[in-house]
């Protein structure tokens, strides 16, 4: 079995959870590109660590956690909001918001939390039925773990 480690240095580690609306027109899965490509820009303009991710058609979970000296999640969320938004709508038409308000956010403060939130995160496909196994869906940083363990063994 996989031993889960934090980075380190860290900062505050958080476990969220963001809704897409039920009359967004497309899934997250759908989009996919378009979301890792936010994602992407966001962490390089304003660094974190995305400790585990799993994208479902409705919703997105994450662990993320901070630079030792930022604890800002919300301005990250927002980034990788606006510029999801502006890949896949046409802004000048379109000007409802494709995602619920707010963002389900739990600090993880010990070694437990933080082994059952990525748990969760990568098994959520397997509870939702979208797949047999964590490894089984596509739309995982498990496969990023997998390749990172591989490599070291």
């Amino acid at each position: 079995m996989m031993q889960l480690t934090r980075p380190s240095p860290a900062g505050k580690t958080a476990s969220l959870t963001f809704t897409l609306r039920g009359d967004a027109g497309f899934t997250l899965t759908d989009k996919y590109d378009a979301l890792r490509a936010a994602i992407r820009f966001t962490g390089q303009k304003m660094p974190f660590y995305s400790d585990a991710c799993v994208a479902l058609p409705d919703q997105l979970l994450c662990v993320w956690t901070l630079p030792a000296d930022d604890s800002n999640f919300a301005i990250r969320w927002q980034t990788i909001k606006n510029r999801f938004a502006s890949a896949v709508l046409d802004i000048e038409t379109e000007t409802r918001n494709i995602w619920t308000p707010g963002a389900n956010m739990q600090e993880l403060t010990s070694i437990v939390d933080y082994a059952d939130a990525v748990r969760r995160c990568w098994f959520a496909p397997v509870e939702r039925d979208l797949a047999v196994t964590p490894e089984g869906w596509a739309y995982s940083s498990i496969h990023r773990e997998d390749a990172e363990a591989q490599m070291a063994a």
